[in-house]
């Protein structure tokens, strides 16, 4: 099964490269628009 998959170009690699930043940008986005927060230990500069 797998000898057919990485023999037509398949690169797991690059899948998991879009993936991870698919996965990021939906993060970014959830944050932008205020529906997730981002915590961290600096003190606000506001």
């Amino acid at each position: 099964m797998f000898d057919t998959i990485f023999s037509q170009g398949f690169r797991p690699l690059f899948f998991g490269a879009g993936l991870g930043a698919a996965i990021a940008v939906a993060i970014w986005l959830s944050i932008l628009r205020g529906d997730a927060t981002l915590t961290t230990s600096f003190a606000p500069t506001r």
